[in-house]
């Protein structure tokens, strides 16, 4: 359907049951930004998604709250695997943090941070410094891993990820 606010603003819906039988609505998206062919191919996909259990609307809410990298940090940094860690270790991940991963991804839903993305900013590094770029994929690790643990994520996508600055001599 469409809704016409009070002053014209003219929106397109889905109204659908979810799986507890409550009716919902799903906004698919402002008129004239979508067409009507639009709405219908999005309001059908909407409904693939009912139809196999999912919640459309309930998914777009998960996702407009999820954090970003920079509130996974914050938590981590008020968390024991970060304070019991040794102060070398602390001053390093605040370094690695403030200069690379906040500039790259700070701002960014953690959700949204992929194996490529990962791949893609640590193979460049490890152009010019392949140490820095194999500390930068621990460190992403460790935050990725604590997101997981909390929950803001399903998968940990730098699982698999080889160090990009090959193997350090010890």
């Amino acid at each position: 359907g469409i809704r016409v606010s009070p002053m014209g603003k003219k929106s397109w819906f889905l109204m659908y049951r979810n799986r507890q039988n409550k009716v919902k609505r799903y906004q698919i998206g402002v008129y004239p930004i979508i067409s009507l062919s639009e709405a219908r191919q999005l309001a059908r996909d909407a409904m693939g998604a009912v139809i196999r259990g999912q919640d459309p609307d309930q998914e777009k809410k998960d996702y407009r709250d999820a954090p970003v990298l920079d509130d996974v940090w914050e938590k981590y940094i008020k968390s024991p695997k970060y304070t019991q860690r040794a102060a070398k270790t602390r001053g390093e991940y605040q370094r690695l943090w403030s200069g690379y991963l906040a500039p790259a991804w700070g701002d960014m839903k953690v959700v949204d941070i992929s194996k490529s993305r990962i791949t893609h900013l640590l193979d460049d590094i490890a152009e010019d410094t392949p140490v820095l770029a194999n500390r930068l994929l621990s460190l992403t690790s460790v935050l990725l891993k604590f997101a997981d643990r909390k929950g803001y994520i399903d998968s940990i996508p730098t699982v698999g990820i080889d160090p990009p600055g090959g193997t350090e001599a010890v």
